[in-house]
């Protein structure tokens, strides 16, 4: 495949390359953060001459050095597990290093991560601290956008940046209010991708058992459950499924994703569920916990029923956002 994409590229064969890129890849430009499908790269890569500089193996991935103009662009070629091809098209400014950055947050009083056009989101006040440090116009870009009221204990982004001055880390969190906290700051090659990079996710839901006001927006208050019983509803996710049910309705996206694990234990006097997965689908964790807690609650069983037929319509079941957390990410 990789041979055939030089080849394309090196002829200018528009045609012959947008029908060597499978509808199901996403490209991401760096000054713009934007993704894109393959019909509007060609489009954009055929705007200017293109010649191919050369092209590096790696273990897991192929790295095409193009031209576009006077323009050098990055491609980053992965073929995952499934064979779903991923092409992600960096080009990032001369003398710049691309840093990763390892963050916690509490997402109570935030409208989830990804920027919002109003403000309020965590990607708002960490885009315009690191302009302010920096004193330079930039963009981040994250692993996971969690949404309004989610919380994570890791979650990672990147950004480029003009320079990497010693403490970056403590630096940055300095200026962050109490409810976020960068732990890390690395430089990292200028093909990673803090979301395409990502090998797996850990989310975890949390639940207590008795009010705690100290703990309002952290966990959701719920009856005990019988962790057998919990474990044993939540064996019916693990595997390579089409999560379509569980998910806010978008025809244009692969709703085919593979849950690792998915497991409950309890800890103190919570009971935690955790899953674990290549990718998780907008709302798909909590309407996976909300339709586990219903179904235990009303001895029911609407699972097995949506996973088999995922394009039937059924009433959704979404738990509240306050008890999820981010818990991890793999690379």
């Amino acid at each position: 495949m990789v041979s055939h994409l030089i080849e394309a590229w090196q002829s200018n064969d528009w045609p012959k390359l947008a029908t060597l890129l499978a509808h199901d890849c996403a490209l991401s430009w760096f000054e713009e953060g934007l993704v894109h499908g393959p019909d509007a790269v060609v489009n954009r890569l055929s705007e200017h001459p293109v010649s191919v500089q050369g092209f590096e193996l790696y273990l897991s991935y192929t790295i095409i050095k193009l031209r576009m103009g006077d323009r050098p662009v990055l491609v980053k070629v992965v073929t995952s597990i499934d064979a779903v091809m991923l092409l992600v098209v960096v080009a990032p400014p001369p003398g710049h290093h691309r840093i990763r950055f390892t963050m916690a947050y509490d997402g109570s009083r935030y409208r989830g991560f990804q920027r919002q056009p109003q403000g309020g989101a965590i990607q708002n006040v960490l885009e315009a601290a690191l302009v302010k440090l920096f004193k330079h116009p930039l963009s981040i870009h994250a692993a996971s956008r969690t949404d309004a009221g989610v919380h994570a204990r890791k979650q990672v982004f990147h950004a480029d940046l003009p320079a990497m001055p010693n403490h970056l880390a403590d630096l940055l969190d300095r200026m962050l209010p109490d409810d976020l906290h960068v732990y890390g700051a690395e430089v990292v090659p200028h093909v990673f991708h803090s979301r395409y990079d990502a090998r797996k996710k850990t989310y975890r839901y949390r639940l207590i058992h008795q009010v705690d006001p100290f703990l309002s927006h952290q966990a959701l208050v719920h009856q005990k459950l019988d962790v057998h019983r919990l474990n044993t509803q939540l064996e019916l996710f693990v595997g390579c499924h089409d999560f379509r049910a569980f998910t806010v309705r978008n025809d244009k996206i692969d709703t085919v994703r593979t849950v690792y694990a998915a497991r409950a234990f309890s800890l103190g006097d919570e009971t935690i569920i955790e899953w674990i997965g290549d990718g998780f689908l907008r709302h798909m964790v909590r309407m996976m916990v909300g339709h586990v807690l219903h179904d235990l609650c009303h001895d029911v069983n609407t699972v097995h029923a949506m996973l088999a037929e995922p394009l039937k319509p059924r009433r959704a079941m979404m738990a509240p956002a306050k008890g999820l957390y981010l818990h991890d990410i793999e690379y």
